[in-house]
């Protein structure tokens, strides 16, 4: 039952084992099924999607992922086979764009979720349990990606449209709603206004992904060659010339460009580089010299000072970003490098370093408390078990960051157990479900325990909740889209976010680890041992495990009163298997939980604090959801082992 729609990100990426200077071929990195996605939803959820991936925070970790799998992996069915989840950024985005809206607090949308909805990157466009086509991203290049639908043999739509070839948004929403203009009886009254106003709806969804480009037949042959080749030849045949893939044509080098990398070497090895900073200035020669400073391994010392002078001249160093991805530097030069900045640096990316190390994000974190992103993919000698130690033992050193961008916080469940990241990251802070409908709990933790977006995301989440009209929002993945939202700055849309990572799931929060936020949802169904409330909860360490032991004692107590024919109602659990006597948690306010964080942490804006005040106050009171009682600490424990937590 229902309308089911299937999602894949392609990209352009070299196959396994083919020279290095090969050229790349499209393949399908990520996938997604949606259960519910037709006529305008579609279109709708493509807009979503776009616009995520053209904010280049999160532009950057898509890059970072493609680059981790190029060369690593042969065609659709050609071996080596890709893991189902291969690029589990690139999947989230398209989950969390398909599954969730919450620019409208009226009218917010959520349903779906993520790791029961990903597919494996492997299968092909038309395997999908599938009712109505489905829809294909190019995100090879983020910052300019390409769209379309594809009619897989047959929709539930209106009239029917080619199969197999790409569909623009307005071939595939007019499938479903076809233009009143030129068919059908003319209507009046309230059905003539019904129309109309759905017809300005329709009108309005295709606009949005007007001046988008279209994906070509071309790259879904590419992709997917078994399935789409075939249409391809015949199309090829019929415009009566074999048409070429698009590619972008080389930039041919100028001769001074041509001369400049010789003596920009010849510069290194006398160790004078005036000439070469002497120069920096001139249109693209920033970015020339940071090419080919690139090659450098080892990075040599003295190069350092024309690096800086290059990161300044850089467009988004300008408003303190720093790209030093792929440059071999040392954790004693990269600090050294930040340390030069004329302005402070904001976010930090490192990524594809031989170098880096636990010591090296110790040593910048403890020496530029200004970096608020860090990121560190494919960084080899920075597992995840090290940056996990390193946030455990030494969590002081993060307390700035907003966003820490390593791959052992992108992890979406997987059957391919070489896909899954088996890593647990220490929770700063989880947000938990408590689901009255079905007495069971979900939580979502991350890494970071940041003030100002633990505000800003709990804001955008909770007012869904307490401003939605009507009785139609199921929030499905809208907790888990809400939390992953990097800072945003003031008057920014909901749907412009960076998104800072894939929260995972855990019940160490039980164990005293982090912070938690309580909340209900749904309808209770029954007697539920946590009543409908919400706090910021903090566990005494340990609480869920001594609430496991004793739970255990009990039974086996219970079961020793069995087999010797004592009365069990007035046995009483041994000594060691008594609770502690001590409260398993604190409650807090908002106030009181910033107050706490806040003595190491940059404290959040107070116009923030306010607007998310407002909206616990009417969740209070319009809600019926009042402030939590530390009494009821024992009672979500026994929830998270009795009912489960998933």
């Amino acid at each position: 039952m229902g309308q089911r729609h299937q999602i894949f990100a392609i990209a352009r990426v070299r196959r396994h084992g083919v020279p290095p200077d090969a050229p790349p071929a499209y393949r399908c990195v990520a996938a997604f099924h949606h259960q519910w996605s037709y006529g305008r939803l579609p279109a709708r959820a493509m807009h979503r999607l776009l616009t995520l991936l053209k904010q280049p925070f999160n532009a950057e970790v898509v890059r970072a992922e493609l680059r981790a799998i190029d060369g690593q992996y042969g065609g659709w069915r050609e071996s080596p086979s890709i893991p189902d989840i291969p690029c589990p950024f690139v999947t989230a985005l398209v989950g969390t764009a398909w599954c969730v809206d919450l620019e409208d607090v009226k009218h917010p949308y959520g349903t779906g979720s993520l790791s029961g909805s990903a597919l494996s990157a492997a299968m092909g466009s038309a395997e999908g349990d599938n009712n109505d086509g489905i829809s294909v991203v190019d995100v090879t290049d983020p910052l300019s990606p390409s769209y379309c639908f594809v009619n897989i043999g047959g929709m539930e739509s209106e009239v029917d449209t080619d199969h197999w070839v790409p569909l623009s948004a307005m071939g595939y929403v007019r499938a479903y709603y076809p233009d009143p203009s030129s068919s059908g009886p003319q209507l009046e009254g309230d059905e003539a206004k019904r129309a109309q106003q759905q017809e300005q709806s329709v009108r309005a969804t295709i606009n949005l992904l007007e001046g988008e480009p279209l994906i070509d037949l071309s790259a879904l042959a590419e992709a997917w060659p078994m399935e789409y080749a075939d249409v391809f030849e015949e199309s090829e045949a019929d415009a009566g010339s074999e048409k070429e893939v698009p590619r972008v044509a080389a930039a041919i080098p100028s001769l001074t460009d041509m001369s400049f990398g010789p003596a920009v070497k010849y510069a290194l090895e006398t160790e004078d580089l005036s000439e070469i900073e002497a120069m920096i200035w001139m249109p693209g020669k920033a970015a020339l010299v940071k090419s080919i400073l690139k090659g450098h391994q080892p990075f040599p010392d003295v190069a350092l000072s024309i690096l800086a002078k290059v990161m300044e001249f850089d467009s988004r160093s300008k408003t303190g970003c720093w790209d030093l991805t792929d440059i071999s530097l040392t954790s004693d030069q990269i600090t050294r490098l930040v340390l030069m900045a004329t302005h402070p640096i904001a976010s930090l990316n490192i990524s594809f370093n031989p170098h880096v190390t636990a010591e090296t994000v110790r040593q910048i974190l403890s020496s530029s408390p200004s970096i608020h992103r860090l990121v560190l993919m494919s960084c080899p000698a920075l597992p995840a078990a090290d940056l996990n130690s390193l946030l455990s033992t030494s969590p002081q050193l993060f307390s700035n960051l907003e966003a820490l961008v390593h791959r052992a916080f992108l992890c979406i469940w997987s059957e391919d157990e070489d896909d899954a990241d088996t890593s647990t990251y220490p929770a700063a802070f989880t947000l938990v479900k408590n689901r009255l409908d079905s007495q069971s709990l979900q939580s979502w933790s991350l890494p970071l325990l940041s003030p100002s977006v633990i505000v800003q995301n709990l804001n955008d989440y909770l007012q869904t909740i307490v401003e939605a009209e009507g009785s139609q929002y199921d929030d499905g993945m809208a907790p888990l889209a809400a939390i992953s939202g990097g800072l945003r700055r003031e008057g920014e849309p909901w749907g412009k976010r960076s998104i800072v990572g894939v929260p995972g799931g855990s019940l160490e929060w039980a164990n005293g680890e982090g912070w938690v936020f309580v909340f209900p949802y749904g309808e209770s169904y029954g007697q539920n041992p946590v009543p409908q409330s919400w706090g910021f909860v903090k566990f005494r360490k340990g609480a869920l495990n001594e609430a496991i032991e004793l739970k255990a004692t009990q039974a086996e107590a219970k079961s020793d009163d069995v087999a010797t024919g004592e009365d069990p109602a007035i046995q009483k659990a041994p000594e060691a298997a008594k609770p502690s006597g001590e409260p398993a948690c604190e409650v807090h306010d908002l106030r009181s939980f910033l107050a706490i964080v806040c003595k190491e942490k940059p404290p959040p804006s107070e116009e923030s604090i306010a607007k998310l005040e407002a909206t616990l106050s009417k969740l209070t009171t319009e809600k019926a959801t009042p402030l939590m009682s530390a009494s009821h600490g024992d009672a979500l424990l026994k929830l998270a082992m009795s009912f489960g937590f998933y």
